[in-house]
Order: structure tokens, then C-alpha cells, then sequence
């Protein structure tokens, strides 16, 4: 049930890249969103129409969700669609409306590629003004046209002022 990205040329989408189930990002920092299976089926209902969400397993979960559940969860919203995992998320964020992400790594990732990120949980980069944070889902709905409408670009220089600023604090 994996599919390439060639599979979403003509689509426009937003990405979720999943964590690892059970990670200290999601048991301490985001336990809400523990159950990534839960939020997708919130983040689906938000979706804008005609607009699809890619996923991709974390190179270190590949295989860690029952096949039943990803199944059921494809067969109910016909527009998620499941990437092969050995696809680089590099290449899936490109292509992407914007990043749709707990904390993931992939979020800081998108922002120095000048991405749209939308943060559901904390991390070290939900406080920065470069990001759309949400503390509830139910404000995704919102966000999501909001992004789709507005186009928002982050500038260069200020992700690298962030960026800076957190190596100089580490």
C-alpha cells in the first residue's frame, strides 16, 4: 500500500512524516499526540477539499504500526496516501503545501528550506516566530486555509538568525 511520490505530481498535499512510536519527543514533550493514528484521522477532517496529506514512516519505525490499522486508516481517507519509506522526506517537503508535524525533525528541516511548518507539540523550534504552533488541533482547520491561502515564505535570513541562535544556546 506504499506509494511514490510520482504518485502525488498532480496533487497538491501537505506532509506528515510519522515519529517514533513510543519516542521521549512524543511520551514527554507531546504525549496528546502519542497516538499518531488518532491525529492523522484530526488532521484528515481539516484537510481543505481537493488537498491530499503524504505520509512517511520515520526511517527508524518502518514496519512498528500494525498493517491492519494503516490499511483501515487508507481505506477511510481516500486522500492519505503512504509514501515508501525510503523516499527522502527532502523530496516530499519540497513538493508540499507545508509540513504538518508534532515536533519531527523534518520541521526544522522545512524551515531551512524556507517551508511552511505547522507545529501540533513542543520542541525546540515551536517557540519561534518562523513557525505556525497550534496548542489545539481543533485550530488546524483554520491554519490550513490559512497556509493555503496566504503563501507564507519564510526569509532566509531570519532562519538563519534562528538557527544561529540556537547553536550559540547549546
Amino acid at each position: 500500500y506504499y506509494c511514490e511520490l510520482k504518485d502525488l505530481q498532480n496533487s497538491k498535499y501537505f506532509f506528515f512524516p510519522f515519529h517514533v512510536p513510543l519516542d521521549y519527543a512524543l511520551t514527554i514533550r507531546s504525549p496528546k499526540y502519542l497516538d499518531q493514528i488518532q491525529t492523522i484521522y484530526k488532521i484528515v477532517k481539516y484537510l481543505p477539499t481537493n488537498y491530499k496529506l503524504a505520509l512517511k514512516e520515520h526511517p527508524a519505525g518502518i514496519g512498528a504500526y500494525n498493517k491492519k490499522t494503516i490499511k483501515n486508516l487508507l481505506e477511510k481517507c481516500k486522500n492519505v496516501k503512504l509514501l515508501n519509506p525510503n523516499i527522502n522526506s527532502h523530496l516530499v517537503s519540497e513538493n508540499s503545501e507545508a509540513i504538518i508535524t508534532i515536533n519531527s525533525k523534518v520541521g526544522a528541516e522545512a524551515l531551512v528550506s524556507s517551508k511552511t511548518v505547522i507545529s501540533l507539540g513542543d520542541s525546540f523550534y515551536s517557540n519561534s516566530s518562523l513557525i505556525n504552533y497550534i496548542d489545539d488541533i481543533v485550530e488546524l482547520k483554520n491554519m490550513l486555509h490559512e497556509v493555503v491561502f496566504k503563501k507564507q515564505i519564510n526569509e532566509k535570513g531570519n532562519v538563519k538568525i534562528f538557527f544561529q541562535n540556537l547553536w550559540d544556546s547549546t
